[in-house]
C-alpha cells in the first residue's frame, strides 16, 4: 500500500494538505529538526525546522498563498516573529500569507513571558513554627 503510506507521510507527518483559504496548508508534526523539499507542482515548497526557527520557501514560478500552523512544533510557544521581505510582525502559531515566486518567510519562536512573584507572596515557602 505505497499510496496510503505516501499520503499519510505527506499529510499527517510533513503537514501538507489542501486548504480552502490558500493554495496549500502546512502543519508539520516533526519530532526532529530538518528540512523538507517537495518539487511536485502541486506542492513546490521547501521548509526547514530548527531550534532557531521555521523557514518556508515558495519554489513555484508564481505567487502562492499558504496557511502555516506551527502548533505541532515548538511545544508551548504561542508567539512568533514572522520576517518576510525585510518586514516583520508578531504572529500566533497560525498564519496566512502570500509568497511570491522564490520568496521565503521565517518564523522565530518568541520566549514565553515569565511572571515573577515576590517572596512575600510565595505560599510554598515554609516558616519555622514559633510558639
Amino acid at each position: 500500500y505505497p499510496c496510503v503510506y505516501t499520503a499519510v507521510l505527506i499529510g499527517d507527518y510533513l503537514g501538507f494538505t489542501p486548504s480552502v483559504d490558500a493554495n496549500l496548508s502546512i502543519q508539520p508534526h516533526l519530532h526532529d529538526y530538518g528540512s523538507v523539499e517537495i518539487g511536485i507542482p502541486r506542492y513546490d515548497v521547501q521548509y526547514s525546522y530548527s531550534a532557531k526557527g521555521f523557514v518556508l520557501k515558495n519554489l513555484s514560478r508564481k505567487a502562492r498563498r499558504f496557511t502555516v500552523d506551527l502548533s505541532g512544533l515548538y511545544a508551548g510557544t504561542t508567539r512568533y516573529k514572522l520576517v518576510r521581505d525585510s518586514r516583520s510582525a508578531t504572529v500566533g502559531a497560525r498564519s496566512i500569507l502570500e509568497l511570491s515566486a522564490g520568496e521565503e518567510a521565517t518564523w522565530t519562536p518568541l520566549a514565553k513571558r515569565v511572571v515573577r512573584t515576590s517572596a512575600a507572596l510565595d505560599l510554598n515557602r515554609t516558616r519555622p513554627f514559633q510558639p
